[in-house]
């Protein structure tokens, strides 16, 4: 698997009116803002766990088992991990 911000692009292209753009100038543009998101998260908020993800373990009859709460983390390659527990019926909606 290879770092996604191993080659990152700095440049857009300009476009004219009425012009017809190719799916190389269009995908290229998509990745252009998808590096300048991926960076933003990296240097201004930073990489690890911001919120949640805490880890416990649960004995059960198997062995035991490792449980992860809810949480939102960033990547060293930018992207967002979420991790988004459903509540059960019997859960006040408080607990959140």
């Amino acid at each position: 698997m290879s770092n996604k911000l191993s080659s990152v692009i700095y440049q857009y292209r300009n476009y004219k009116a009425d012009q017809v753009l190719t799916h190389t100038q269009l995908n290229e543009t998509i990745a252009y803002f998808e590096d300048q998101d991926r960076l933003t998260r990296i240097a201004l908020t930073g990489v690890g766990i911001v919120h949640g993800l805490t880890i416990s373990t649960r004995a059960t009859e198997g062995g035991d088992q490792f449980v992860v709460k809810q949480g939102v983390g960033i990547t060293t390659d930018g992207d967002l991990i979420l991790l988004h527990e459903q509540l059960s019926e019997e859960e006040p909606k408080e607990k959140t």
